[in-house]
C-alpha cells in the first residue's frame, strides 16, 4: 500500500479516523500555471484590479514591490524581498518572476507530494 496522503479525525470522537490514499501514477507532481493563478486569486481576493489594500493585482499577483503590514518589502504573492532579489519598493517585476517566487515557495510541498 502507498503512503497515506492524509489522516484526520472526522468528528469529536477520536476513534473516527479517515485516511486517504492514492497510487499516484503521474509523478512528479507540480503546480500548473493555472494552479498558481488560482492560489494567487485565493490569497489576493481578486484576479485583476485593486486588492483590499489598494495594490494593483494582475492575474492574482501584485507585481510592484510594496511594504507589507510589518513594513517589509514584499512582491508577488507575499514574497519577502531579500538582498539577492535586487528589488526596491516601487520596482515592478514580470509575471514570470512573480510566479517563479511562488514556485520556489511551493517546491517543498511539491517534493513531499512526489516522494509519497
Amino acid at each position: 500500500m502507498t503512503k497515506a496522503l492524509c489522516a484526520c479525525t472526522t468528528s469529536t470522537d477520536s476513534s473516527s479516523m479517515f485516511t486517504a490514499y492514492s497510487s499516484r501514477h503521474c509523478k512528479p507532481w507540480i503546480v500548473s500555471t493555472t494552479g498558481l493563478e488560482f492560489i494567487a486569486v485565493l490569497e489576493s481576493g481578486v484576479l485583476n484590479g485593486k486588492n483590499y489594500l489598494g495594490h494593483q493585482v494582475t492575474n492574482g499577483f501584485v507585481l510592484e514591490v510594496y511594504k507589507d503590514s510589518k513594513g517589509l518589502p514584499t512582491v508577488g504573492l507575499g514574497h519577502l524581498v531579500n538582498d539577492s532579489d535586487k528589488l526596491n519598493v516601487g520596482d515592478t517585476i514580470s509575471m514570470e518572476r512573480a510566479q517563479g517566487f511562488l514556485k520556489k515557495s511551493l517546491a517543498d510541498i511539491e517534493n513531499a507530494s512526489t516522494a509519497m
